[in-house]
């Protein structure tokens, strides 16, 4: 449990179709990350009104290559747009001006295979980079909105739909339907026959994990639910290995003057057991990723977000985006493979009522 943040535990432990599972997965160890420093506050290193746009999606490859996906418009009516950093600058790529791709999820297998996933005008679609090239394909299913994506490899990409409503896989020639989970906020893969799909379920936190052959519902403590309208989530996930995922989410009821309340919860399996525990805070959590030392970078709210430091040991710091003339709505949140740094991109929203609208993307750094 986190120093400095009391709060209820709940474990459970898991069916035996489950620990038959994760024992034949054998997750690799972790890579030791390179001497980068931590610096002591995040820093906002990218985006101007003179710049524009807004940005939504993140990945990450090394810290020489990492790349923002967004819109050119503030207000999200544009083209696709995407920036890339190459370890001392950061600079928008081409890409055909007809493409209205909004992307909404991000993920990298390495700097030659780049992958974002969005909605379109009538439809959805992703874009990828092979290293030399964008380019860009529109999924059959109309309806499907994308949720999040997972390239684990050139040839094997998941791509979760909202709600678990539908999967699509990459085999390394072309897109088709795959089995779905029953839930669908996030999607976070160790390894192919280890990936895992958090959300919620009958109003409480809800994992999948696929064990290469099928999706097995996994044993996730319920949480207690209180008052009106009242239900719990896990809104993002992280898998280290295939015994050790973080999720993240929030409780939330309505009281008797019909108050809206939020109570942020983490939870972590171990191989055998989800452990899930609620933590202080009337906001709920809405990513988390590694920080390359054993921890974890947790965003408390996607709207002026705090950023939450837990380090391995369970100590919590926390780093606040502030701005004295913009509010930040900042939806994606990274890691940089092989380092300590990790990177988050969203959007400024200026304050007040100003004759002059100046929203634009930003992007903020920590440990670069």
């Amino acid at each position: 449990m986190s120093v400095g943040h009391r709060g209820e535990v709940w474990i459970a432990v898991a069916s035996a179709v489950v620990l038959g599972t994760v024992a034949g997965c054998g997750g690799a160890a972790a890579e030791e990350p390179s001497p980068t420093t931590r610096t002591a506050e995040w820093n906002l290193t990218y985006g101007t009104p003179d710049i524009g746009g807004s940005f939504s999606a993140l990945a990450a490859a090394d810290s020489a290559n990492i790349w923002a996906f967004g819109d050119t418009d503030a207000q999200v009516n544009g083209a696709t747009w995407v920036h890339h950093w190459d370890g001392a600058d950061w600079s928008r790529q081409e890409t055909p001006d007809d493409w209205t791709l909004d992307p909404s999820t991000a993920d990298a297998a390495g700097p030659t295979d780049v992958w974002a996933a969005g909605e379109l005008e009538d439809g959805s679609g992703v874009i990828r980079y092979d290293g030399a090239q964008w380019s860009a394909t529109e999924l059959p299913d109309s309806s499907f909105v994308p949720a999040d994506i997972v390239a684990l490899a050139d040839d094997d990409v998941w791509l979760l739909g909202r709600l678990g409503s539908a999967a699509f896989r990459f085999d390394g020639e072309s897109w088709s339907d795959a089995a779905s989970p029953r839930t669908g906020n996030a999607l976070s893969g160790a390894e192919s026959d280890a990936l895992f799909a958090v959300g919620t379920v009958d109003n409480q936190p809800a994992a999948d994990m696929w064990n290469g052959q099928e999706w097995v519902p996994m044993d996730v403590p319920k949480v207690e639910l209180t008052g009106g309208e009242a239900s719990a989530s896990f809104e993002d996930a992280y898998a280290r290995s295939a015994d050790d995922v973080w999720a993240v989410g929030g409780r939330h009821h309505k009281d008797a003057d019909d108050t809206n309340n939020y109570q942020p919860l983490i939870a972590h399996w171990d191989g055998s057991e989800w452990e899930v525990t609620l933590e202080e805070g009337g906001v709920g959590y809405d990513a988390v990723t590694d920080d390359g030392a054993g921890g974890l970078w947790i965003e408390r709210s996607h709207w002026n977000p705090v950023m939450l430091h837990r380090d391995a040991d369970g100590t919590v710091t926390e780093h606040e985006l502030t701005d004295d003339e913009y509010d930040h709505s900042v939806p994606a949140l990274e890691h940089v493979p092989g380092t300590t740094a990790a990177v988050a991109a969203g959007m400024a929203h200026v304050k007040g009522d100003p004759d002059e609208l100046t929203d634009h993307g930003r992007i903020f750094t920590h440990g670069m």
